[in-house]
C-alpha cells in the first residue's frame, strides 16, 4: 500500500454460476504520520482568571483525531491529578472534543505554585505523537505595594511606586478616585508622572497592582498636600 495517501481497490464477486457482481469500490489510507497537540495557557492563572478547563488544539491531515489524553502534573509534590484527587501514579485523563479539545478542572483543586501539562493526541489510524507539554503557574495571592509622595507646590508630581507579589506585578492603575472610573489599566512602573486635582489642600493619590495571574491588591494610598501658588 502506498504510504500517507487513499489507495483505492476494485471489488466484484463471482458465484458458482460464473455471475459476477456489480463492481464496489473499497478506500484504505495508510497512515503512518503522527498527528500533532498544543496545549493552549497563558501561563500565570489564579481565582479570578483560571478559565475552568485546561484546553488546546489536536490535528492530523489524513485520518483524522481520533481523541487527546492528557497529565496534569502539580510540580509542587510531582502528583498526578487522576480525575478524582492527587495521587502518586502518572494518570492518563480522557480529554471532550477533537480538534478543540479541553478538559474540565475547577480552580478549588488548585493550590499555588507550578503545574505540568502533557497531551497526546492519537489519529483514527492509531498513530500516536510524541507528548507535547507545557507549564502554568497558578497564583491566588494578591499584590501589595506603596506610594510615596510628599507637600507640593505644583499639580504636576512624580510618585515613587512599590509593587511587591510572589510573581512578578504586570499592571498598575492610579487615581484620586477610589473606584477609579474611567481609568485604565497601565505596564507597571516605579515612578508615575500624575497631575493632581485643582484647588490646594490634602489629596489622596489611590494605587491599584494587578499580577500576571490576574490578582488585584488591597487599597492602597498616600496623602498628599498641595499648596498652589508658592512655587
Amino acid at each position: 500500500l502506498a504510504v500517507n495517501q487513499t489507495n483505492t481497490f476494485d471489488l466484484t464477486v463471482e458465484n458458482g454460476s460464473q455471475a459476477v457482481s456489480t463492481k464496489t469500490s473499497v478506500q484504505i489510507i495508510n497512515e503512518n504520520v503522527a498527528p500533532a497537540s498544543t496545549i493552549a495557557t497563558s501561563g500565570f492563572y489564579g481565582p479570578n482568571t483560571w478559565t475552568g478547563a485546561i484546553t488546546g488544539t489536536a490535528s492530523d491531515a489524513t485520518s483524522g483525531i481520533y481523541q487527546t489524553k492528557i497529565a496534569l502534573q502539580r510540580l509542587s509534590d510531582n502528583l498526578y491529578w487522576n480525575g478524582t484527587g492527587w495521587v502518586v501514579a502518572d494518570s492518563e485523563l480522557i480529554t471532550t472534543g477533537i480538534n478543540n479539545w479541553l478538559y474540565a478542572f475547577g480552580k478549588a483543586n488548585l493550590t499555588d505554585g507550578i503545574y505540568e501539562v502533557k497531551a497526546k493526541a492519537t489519529d483514527n489510524a492509531g498513530n500516536t505523537e510524541a507528548t507535547s507539554s507545557a507549564q502554568f503557574t497558578y497564583d491566588s495571592q494578591a499584590p501589595f505595594g506603596d506610594i510615596e509622595a510628599s507637600i507640593t507646590h505644583t499639580r504636576a508630581v512624580s510618585l515613587a511606586i512599590t509593587g511587591c507579589d510572589a510573581n512578578t506585578v504586570a499592571q498598575m492603575r492610579l487615581s484620586e478616585d477610589p473606584n477609579f472610573s474611567g481609568v485604565e489599566w497601565e505596564d507597571f512602573s516605579a515612578t508615575k508622572n500624575f497631575t493632581l486635582s485643582p484647588a490646594s489642600g490634602s489629596k489622596q493619590v489611590y494605587l491599584q497592582l494587578k499580577d500576571k495571574a490576574g490578582n488585584i491588591s488591597g487599597e492602597i494610598f498616600c496623602g498628599i498636600i498641595y499648596i498652589a501658588g508658592l512655587a
